[in-house]
């Protein structure tokens, strides 16, 4: 049992660490991107899925040109990082 202490501590904060360099990073402004991400998610699940995302965006875009972890939604990080890099002064211009 002793020896297995270790291997269980290790396996517990290598989990921890995986969870951590995979997480997205907070978001640089969550007011503005909080205003816009809840206006552009009318179902409020916390995610922008393919037909919410195809109702509210250019014809012809396609999420996955959007959706940086290929995980067929957006998440509030995307919605952020799509207008930073896109259209900064917009996300700026979001009503509060």
């Amino acid at each position: 049992m002793r020896q297995l202490a270790p291997l269980l501590l290790a396996l517990a904060l290598g989990g921890w660490a995986l969870q951590r360099a995979f997480a997205p990073p907070p978001l640089r402004y969550p007011g503005p991107t909080t205003a816009l991400f809840d206006r552009l998610d009318p179902n409020g699940d916390g995610r922008i899925d393919a037909e919410e995302y195809a109702r509210q965006s250019p014809p012809g875009s396609p999420l996955s040109a959007v959706d940086a972890d290929g995980d067929g939604a957006l998440s509030p990080w995307e919605v952020e990082l799509l207008y930073l890099t896109v259209d900064p002064v917009w996300l700026f211009a979001a009503p509060r």
